[in-house]
């Protein structure tokens, strides 16, 4: 292309006719070099386009994963500035390829949000709806009633749609505002209230029970938290309610509870609760739950008045550092003998002789998680001797704790590691020495410590070589001594938590 003369430095012969053939010659090169810069410029953007696909390869998965990951960018329940910088909004301002997929998955917009100072406009909040098209809704509402009604009406259209739904009322009354969802949310499966009182006091006066959902013939879970005697101021089918959640003061909830008898599943926050038992051992039973499974409770104490005859996983969390929360599941154990399979206990003072006789009174457990705390050194030692088996004398006596397959210990407190690895041995070597050896070998270990309480070197090679035999292995990887660790060699069937 530099061989050819530029246009303006043509001369002007005498001869017009060899001036035009000049020109449409050189015409005819121009339009050769420029369609050999097309081609090469076609080439170029598809080199780029095939970088980038390697660049962004989040851009290749499919629809449906993607779509997945953007559910994953869901706010959770915490008050944004503005909706467009919240999922979905967000999510659908990246590039065109995002903002299709985000417009094709009505899921995505499933969760409307409304807060008591606005974050988007009622325009912005209608298309909100308007995408979600016939998918299943999980409302979140936020404020007072008379400042988001604006909001509710049209969300109230569709409360046949609501699954979920998160009410967080700073008072009430509510219910002239949302009345009209009443009888009109047959798919409601699970409902969460939040913060329901008037200002003058925890009483609440005659008109101000929330009724609505007193029809949901789907309703099975409930979680509530500073709602004052639930079942004064809820109307609902308590009897269908399988899972409920609360945080509050116990003596509130006692009375929900003995209205649930299809419980699996309580998540019970109520500190304190020493008040309600009383100071004699045999404290009348005041709560009974035939078919709760799964159990986490922070005080106790409050085991000591309920019957659960069907439990088979508890997590215990006491914060007292001089409340023995072993003792009253130990008694709850000896009197309902539940099918315990896993227990945790969490801040919970360790005294080796309750401890063990959990363990013996429960020779179906499973799994047991310990959170290890300064103090707990002799009763996690202790523990760990009982679990050492001596091969040549277990014979058909079977051993103790034989169905124990998960041991997890975390906190901030030691332990021998020695003893832990030898015990960890001596059950797998058990089993293959004795065949009338009634123990399961153990088949997870979890092992978080804090930095002053690091696994020594010797303890992780031993449990890098108990991996490769098939025991899975976590350790926190963070809180190691300090020196060379390679990942690589935990066997593939190891977990590390980093």
């Amino acid at each position: 292309m530099d061989d050819l003369p530029p246009i303006q430095n043509l001369r002007i012969l005498s001869d017009p006719c060899a001036d035009i053939s000049l020109a449409r010659s050189q015409v005819v090169e121009y339009k050769k070099e420029l369609a050999a810069l097309t081609a090469r410029i076609a080439v170029l953007k598809t080199s780029i386009a095939e970088t980038e696909s390697i660049i962004f390869s989040i851009n290749r998965l499919p629809t449906e994963i993607l779509v997945l990951v953007f559910l994953y960018t869901l706010w959770a329940p915490k008050r944004p500035v503005r909706a467009t910088t919240e999922s979905p909004w967000l999510v659908s301002q990246v590039c065109r390829h995002w903002r299709e997929v985000a417009l094709f998955s009505q899921r995505l917009w499933s969760f409307p949000t409304i807060w008591q100072v606005p974050i988007q406009s009622i325009p912005q909040f209608n298309l909100h709806l308007s995408r979600s098209g016939n998918a299943p809704l999980h409302p979140f509402i936020h404020g007072a009633p008379r400042e988001v009604s604006r909001f509710l009406r049209p969300l109230i259209e569709v409360s046949d749609r609501w699954v979920t739904v998160i009410l967080a009322f700073n008072w009430i009354p509510l219910q002239t505002h949302i009345a009209p969802v009443k009888g009109n949310v047959g798919a409601l499966e699970e409902l969460q209230i939040e913060g329901i009182w008037n200002r003058e006091g925890t009483a609440l006066v005659h008109g101000q029970r929330l009724d609505v959902f007193a029809n949901a013939p789907r309703l099975r879970k409930l979680s509530v938290k500073n709602v004052c005697e639930p079942v004064v101021s809820l109307v609902l089918p308590w009897h269908q309610l399988t899972h409920y959640r609360a945080i509050a003061n116990a003596h509130e909830h006692l009375g929900v509870l003995n209205r649930c008898p299809n419980l699996v599943s309580a998540d019970l926050i109520f500190p304190n609760v020493a008040f309600l038992i009383a100071p004699a051992a045999d404290a009348p039973i005041l709560v009974h739950l035939p078919q709760l499974c799964h159990l986490h409770i922070e005080d106790a104490e409050l085991l000591r008045v309920m019957s659960l005859p069907s439990l088979g996983d508890i997590v215990v969390q006491t914060s007292g550092p001089d409340n023995d929360a072993l003792l009253p599941l130990l008694g709850l154990i000896r009197r309902d003998h539940p099918p315990l399979a896993s227990i945790s206990l969490v801040n919970s003072t360790l005294v080796p002789a309750t401890l063990v006789s959990i363990l013996e009174e429960n020779a179906m457990l499973d799994t047991l998680r310990i959170q290890v705390n300064r103090g707990d050194t002799a009763a996690v030692d202790q523990l760990i001797g009982r679990l050492t088996i001596d091969a040549p004398h277990v014979g058909a006596a079977g051993c103790f704790a034989p169905n124990l397959v998960t041991l997890e210990l975390s906190g901030r407190g030691s332990f021998n590691q020695g003893l832990f690895v030898a015990m960890i041995k001596s059950r797998r070597a058990a089993i293959q020495a004795d065949s009338k050896c009634h123990c399961r070998a153990m088949r997870r270990i979890v092992v978080r410590t804090t930095p002053k309480k690091t696994l020594s070197r010797e303890t992780v090679k031993d449990l890098r070589a108990l991996s490769q035999t098939g025991l899975c292995v976590s350790v926190s990887t963070s809180f190691l001594e300090e020196g060379p660790f390679e990942p690589h060699y935990w066997a593939t069937n190891t977990l590390v938590h980093y």
